[in-house]
């Protein structure tokens, strides 16, 4: 019996899963560990920011270095990270109003801060990859 081993597929599973666990992955970081930690810069704060967006962008681009994953791999990944933020939100975090477990929901808001979020992370996604590729280009 001949096995025959495909070259293409080497770590398949690993990069395939790799865009969704580090979505997991920065939803805790962002929302369960920094208010945690550094409590006296959460609700809203220019602190808070800085360590969402930078925080956002360094897992974004190590992943995109590591997997160089496609965009349906994103958008997976993407989509756990929003029903995450969709259901618990640390108590308004980075000045938002999401979360289901809240007391008080204002549906609309919730709505547009979502769709902010996804396009935000696409487009770090987008930025992140074309880098990626240039760099590895140049390189």
């Amino acid at each position: 019996m001949m096995i025959i081993k495909n070259k293409n597929r080497t770590g398949g599973y690993r990069k395939c899963y790799l865009p969704c666990g580090a979505m997991m992955f920065l939803y805790i970081l962002q929302f369960l560990v920094f208010p945690r930690l550094f409590p006296v810069y959460f609700r809203t704060s220019n602190e808070s920011t800085a360590m969402y967006y930078i925080s956002t962008a360094v897992v974004i681009l190590a992943v995109s270095w590591i997997a160089e994953p496609g965009i349906v791999r994103w958008i997976a990944g993407d989509m756990i990270y929003l029903f995450l933020v969709f259901l618990y939100s640390s108590d308004g975090a980075y000045g938002w109003n999401t979360g289901i477990m809240r007391k008080v929901h204002d549906w609309k808001l919730m709505g547009l801060e979502l769709t902010v979020c996804a396009v935000m992370l696409l487009v770090f996604q987008c930025i992140a990859a074309a880098a990626v590729r240039i760099f590895r280009k140049v390189k």
